[in-house]
């Protein structure tokens, strides 16, 4: 096993053990701050071969893969990649218009960089790529060590992309792509291949697939979606520095952090579409049914039985807050709704054009009469995540986003009529009913 897989290897296994704890993991570990001896520490490790990666000639100039295959008991947060595999890719096309129908899981190339910078003339020094094969998912990283190798670069990324049907990045629309076509057209290298590929960046899916979120950064996806949160990450802004200090010493130490978040950031796009896939993750599946279980009973809603077994619980004297306390997701879910609508009232009510903006006006979700353009446009948000779900039969899922509409706009047809078929799936009639009668009377 290399020194890089080793490395990762133990990564993984310190992560798994804070998971173990009681309290779980505490929070999102930063790398340390570079030494001065590392800093000045000469040609330690010798650059990426010290890492693991092998040496690649074959465009003409030096450039550097280190792969790694990973089985399906690899796992990242709550998924074990089995799972990940299982999910019925071609279902993505219900979530993004315009992905190729009946897309398969293995003509998906999951991309992400790591640049020398942010500005206009900072270029990509490492390209990680993830992409299934029939049952390994493989993370297969290209890096160089000098700024003339990168030709090189671009050119083994374009004749792996030409390979895919879709490219999936995040933020890649606003960063990763613009980046490389502008190294691209500085070399004077054709870009037309980036049209023969459906780009499908995951920043603006997330937004919509899970809406209610307070941040839409990848961490942050991964800590509240995925269950997963990094060890002994180096942020974002230390990469460049680190690269630059790496060029002139080729100290290995300063890049193995990079290459682990680069490595986290693509395993997470694939697992991120997975989970968007199946709205669930197969291994939480049960606990949802239980806590689904529960929720019904503590709102007075389920079986003779479950309601009879609730009453023998308060006998033996269970205290009063434990047992009546909702479903914490969902409470808190619809506290936050509630402080939204006051909000947006307040914020459109001091709108100088006040009412609904116009391109929402004409919508049937909700009377422009009712909302304001944010709370309209919110309300529009969670229809369309809640839509994508029901449609995938993801009932119990979409309830959470129904709630909320529901909170927004008490009157909402749309979520309401939904909320009713809802429970009645559930075999809550008299419920269904109730929620009925909160739909306004048609008129005349």
């Amino acid at each position: 096993m290399t020194k890089f897989r080793d490395r990762l290897r133990r990564l993984h296994d310190a992560h798994h053990r804070g998971k173990d704890t009681q309290g779980g993991p505490s929070g999102v570990y930063r790398a340390e701050e570079i030494s001065e001896a590392d800093e000045e520490a000469p040609n330690q490790g010798a650059g990426w071969q010290g890492l693991g990666a092998s040496q690649n000639d074959e465009y003409g100039q030096t450039i550097w893969i280190a792969t790694e295959r990973c089985d399906d008991d690899t796992v990242h947060g709550d998924w074990r990649f089995e799972y990940c595999r299982e999910v019925p890719h071609r279902k993505l096309a219900n979530l993004q218009r315009d992905v190729p129908q009946e897309i398969r899981r293995t003509r998906i190339l999951y991309m992400d960089t790591e640049t020398t910078g942010l500005g206009e003339h900072s270029l990509a020094f490492m390209i990680g790529l993830g992409f299934w094969e029939p049952r390994q998912f493989v993370v297969e990283q290209l890096m160089v060590e000098a700024e003339e190798d990168e030709p090189a670069l671009l050119e083994a990324f374009r004749d792996r992309l030409q390979r895919f049907d879709v490219l999936v990045t995040f933020n890649g629309k606003g960063f990763d792509v613009p980046l490389l076509t502008r190294r691209y057209e500085v070399h004077g290298m054709d870009t037309s291949f980036f049209d023969d590929v459906f780009h499908l960046d995951l920043l603006p899916l997330s937004r919509r697939v899970f809406p209610g979120l307070n941040r839409y950064k990848l961490t942050s996806l991964e800590k509240n979606i995925l269950h997963f949160e990094r060890v002994d990450d180096v942020p974002g802004r230390e990469i460049p520095k680190r690269w630059w200090k790496f060029k002139k010493n080729h100290n290995a130490q300063l890049m193995a952090g990079v290459l682990e978040h680069n490595r986290h950031d693509v395993v997470s796009m694939m697992t991120l579409v997975a989970h968007a896939i199946a709205g669930e993750c197969p291994r939480t599946a049960q606990k949802m049914e239980e806590e689904s279980r529960r929720r019904r009973g503590l709102l007075g809603f389920g079986s003779r039985t479950e309601r009879t077994e609730r009453t023998e619980r308060k006998d033996e004297a269970q205290p009063p807050d434990e047992e009546e306390q909702p479903t914490e997701g969902i409470a808190k879910r619809l506290e936050r709704a509630y402080r939204l609508r006051g909000r947006f009232a307040k914020k459109d009510a001091e709108s100088p054009e006040g009412g609904a903006s116009p391109a929402l006006e004409s919508s049937a979700l909700v009377p422009a009469t009712e909302l304001g353009p944010e709370a309209t446009k919110r309300v529009a948000d969670l229809r369309q995540g809640a839509q994508a779900l029901i449609e995938q039969s993801m009932w119990r899922q979409a309830f959470p986003l129904l709630c909320e509409i529901a909170a927004l706009s008490p009157h909402d047809e749309w979520a309401l009529q939904r909320l009713a078929e809802y429970y009645r799936r559930e075999g809550e009639e008299q419920l269904a009913r109730e929620i009925e009668k909160r739909r306004r009377p048609t008129s005349g």
